[in-house]
């Protein structure tokens, strides 16, 4: 038990997936990161990888992260439902994320569509399901249902959020753009904000990507999955309040002082 208390205390402990450190924030998040050597300009090249990873900067330096929300405080279980928290945290570690970031199990197959429509149901999400086992959200919220995109399939999960298409962009503005895009990027922790580019066409998206995720067979995999799923739409919602508004506005001719203010500030 002691590796159970030193995870109540909120103590950063080496993870058994090699290079990587684990570390469980009070909120009850499981995070793990490790030093990443590549370009500082390639900060959100994520846009295809599969499962919950991403690339940060973090003053200056970039790693790699993975976090993911078990739906509960281990200070608020009980010894049986702490053992088998600990279990789901060892078995996310033999995942391919570890081992290959973005690639994943080829044979995976994600909950059957009627069941993800009930665990965003009870987090007060109405959704529905095609003819072709498609799920979609039923609502027209600004930012949230009538937006997101739910791909669901052999090896795929992901919630897509678009941000913004532009094309020929001045470079000055492409460059204030990444950067909030970075940032955001940073500070989100389930949501990844990926940077598209294709030719003279840029893309900026929030993706949610839980492709691979252990299946719910027990209460406590069941449980995050509720979780992970309630914080996916959560997060896009807030991706398109800030970054939806924010590129937008960069991107219009009209705005060059606001572009130049923010190329000053870093």
């Amino acid at each position: 038990m002691t590796v159970l208390l030193e995870e109540k205390r909120g103590q950063k402990r080496e993870s058994a997936a090699a290079g990587w450190e684990l570390i469980r924030s009070p909120g009850g998040w499981l995070t793990w990161k490790r030093p990443f050597t590549g370009d500082d300009m390639e900060v959100l090249p994520h846009a295809s990888w599969a499962g919950p990873i991403k690339l940060v900067n973090i003053r200056g330096r970039l790693e790699q992260r993975i976090e993911v929300f078990p739906g509960s405080n281990l200070e608020q279980l009980d010894e049986e439902a702490a053992l088998d928290c600990m279990a789901l945290v060892e078995d996310l570690q033999r995942l391919s994320w570890f081992r290959a970031p973005g690639k994943c199990d080829p044979d995976w197959q994600p909950p059957a569509a009627e069941v993800l429509v009930g665990w965003l149901s009870d987090a007060g999400i109405e959704c529905a399901v095609d003819q072709d086992k498609n799920v979609r959200f039923t609502r027209k919220r600004r930012g949230c249902d009538g937006q997101v995109k739910i791909t669901r399939g052999p090896a795929l999960l992901r919630l897509t959020l678009p941000l913004g298409r532009w094309q020929k962009l001045d470079p000055d503005v492409e460059k204030v753009m990444l950067h909030l895009a970075t940032l955001a990027n940073a500070r989100s922790r389930l949501v990844r904000i990926a940077w598209i580019s294709e030719d003279d066409t840029r893309r900026c998206e929030a993706q949610v990507d839980l492709t691979e995720l252990p299946e719910a067979t027990e209460p406590g995999r069941e449980r995050m999955w509720r979780a992970m799923l309630t914080m996916a739409v959560a997060g896009t919602e807030l991706a398109l309040r800030q970054l939806g508004l924010e590129l937008p506005l960069l991107a219009e001719p009209g705005n060059r002082e606001l572009v130049d203010l923010f190329l000053n500030t870093f």
